[in-house]
């Protein structure tokens, strides 16, 4: 390095001691280098990702679970390399390895929030092969499967819910429910399983029993000889097609890894849409860019669909004692009230699509009931703040709700003689949870009273008596 570099980097004219000679070849060279590093870096994000209660991506205020790992964001979205899922309070909830195409290969392995194993294996190349083995949160064994893909397996042990060992060794008879054990198969129908191991091969008759109505009817037979499919029939028995390969009834799978390898996302981003790629959640990921909940309302009133949305977003977070919840979605029915007021109710259950009658609800026994007093402001280009929740619902869910509403943007703002005011908004969520176990009754009913008084007002007083003395139209129905 010569004497005049030296004083130039003294000077700080030179930013490195190795101080380049003025050769336009060596600097194009070294800007190109710096492209190509900048842009490969752009492609790769090695940062905290944050999943809400349902494995879906979002913010750290309403986040459950975050990892740690490596995402590539290119044409095609994956994870590569080590990656580690903790629960928000720093447990490690799943720690594995995915080549650098995307797809899962070696082991994972589960933990329970206590930090005992929930269940571990083996993938090869996205496929779960060998052993795969299922612990409750004392650590006990209660369902091992040899695998060869995630249709094509035998069970080794077997436990039922009562304690009763029904399977060891690969040898034995047994009958189970599908639903019993939600982790070994979480996307399962009402089936029940019958058949025989022997050897840790399948043998004998295997039965499918599906509960129809009242009762469980047989729907697919397979006859095994030393593991090896020989017939079988599908349809009901006696009228059934016959098989010329394992119905494939029963499928493993792992919920939360279709969740994040999808990169499903909290409504916050935007609608998801399988196959693509919300723009906030591209730019979120890429460069920390906070995201809005862009609202489509056309008029003041028309808010509310937005409200529901959000509030029910956040109360899904909410753990229902005794309650099995599924969102299938609903439908909105709004009833005036008077000029200020409108009651809106949304229904989620397994069955009816339409709302249903109040009478038609709920044994009153099993009812669980909470509610949440919500205001915030609405201003004249449709953004919000103030965001004030109280209620019976648990601490956690009133910060979600406060959290999703104060992410609120393109609102359709009030209008007093054809211009844009500044309103408090005020909403009352009242919450009817049944906690009954069957099937038809497994479902949330939200009740918004919406209602909304000029800013300026300042005697403006949400009256949750308001709502007790409110006819809901469905009721009369």
């Amino acid at each position: 390095m010569t004497h005049q570099n030296e004083e130039r980097y003294e000077k700080r004219q030179c930013l490195s001691i190795f101080c380049f000679r003025h050769d336009l070849r060596t600097v194009v060279f070294t800007l190109l280098l710096l492209v190509f590093s900048s842009t490969t870096q752009a492609q790769s994000v090695k940062d905290t990702i944050y999943y809400d209660n349902y494995w879906r991506i979002c913010e750290k205020p309403v986040a459950r679970y975050y990892r740690l790992g490596e995402l590539q964001l290119g044409q095609r979205w994956h994870f590569a390399n080590d990656v580690k899922d903790f629960y928000i309070d720093g447990g490690l909830e799943m720690s594995g390895r995915y080549s650098s195409d995307g797809s899962k290969n070696g082991a994972f392995t589960f933990y329970h929030p206590n930090g005992k194993i929930k269940k571990q294996g083996s993938f090869v190349n996205d496929t779960m092969k060998g052993t795969w083995s299922y612990y409750d949160a004392k650590g006990e064994l209660y369902f091992q499967l040899a695998c060869q893909n995630n249709q094509t397996f035998t069970p080794l042990f077997i436990k039922n819910p009562g304690g009763d060992t029904l399977l060891k060794n690969g040898t034995g008879q047994f009958a189970f429910k599908l639903l019993d054990y939600p982790d070994v198969f979480p996307v399962a129908n009402d089936y029940m399983v019958k058949g025989q191991c022997e050897g840790g091969k399948r043998m004998g008759a295997w039965t499918y029993d599906a509960f129809l109505g009242d009762n469980w009817r047989t729907v697919a037979i397979e006859l095994y000889e030393d593991g090896t499919f020989r017939s079988g029939t599908f349809g009901y028995v006696g009228g059934g097609n016959q098989l010329r390969q394992p119905a494939f009834i029963v499928a493993l799978s792992i919920t939360k890894l279709l969740q994040t390898e999808a990169f499903t996302h909290d409504p916050v981003f935007g609608d998801y849409v399988s196959g693509t790629h919300a723009p906030q959640l591209t730019a979120f990921l890429q460069h920390g860019d906070v995201p809005v909940f862009a609202s489509g309302a056309k008029k003041f009133e028309a808010n509310v669909a937005d409200y529901l949305t959000l509030c029910a977003t956040a109360v899904g977070y909410f753990n229902w004692a005794d309650s099995t919840l599924f969102w299938h979605g609903g439908s909105f029915r709004s009833a005036k009230l008077n000029k200020d007021a409108w009651l809106v109710g949304y229904c989620i259950q397994t069955d009816d699509p339409k709302f249903p009658k109040q009478s038609d609800l709920f044994p009153v026994e099993r009812l669980k009931a909470y509610n949440a007093q919500i205001s915030f402001n609405v201003y004249e280009d449709g953004t919000t703040s103030n965001v004030a929740v109280k209620g019976n619902f648990e601490k956690e869910i009133l910060v979600h709700i406060a959290y999703y509403l104060s992410r609120l943007t393109g609102l359709s703002p009030l209008k007093e003689g054809g211009k844009a005011v500044a309103a408090k908004q005020n909403l009352y969520l009242f919450t009817k949870v049944n906690t009954a176990t069957y099937r038809k009754h497994s479902y949330i009913v939200y009740r918004l009273l919406f209602s909304v008084k000029p800013q300026e007002q300042t005697d403006d007083k949400f009256e949750v008596a308001d709502y007790a003395k409110a006819k809901f139209e469905a009721d009369e129905e």
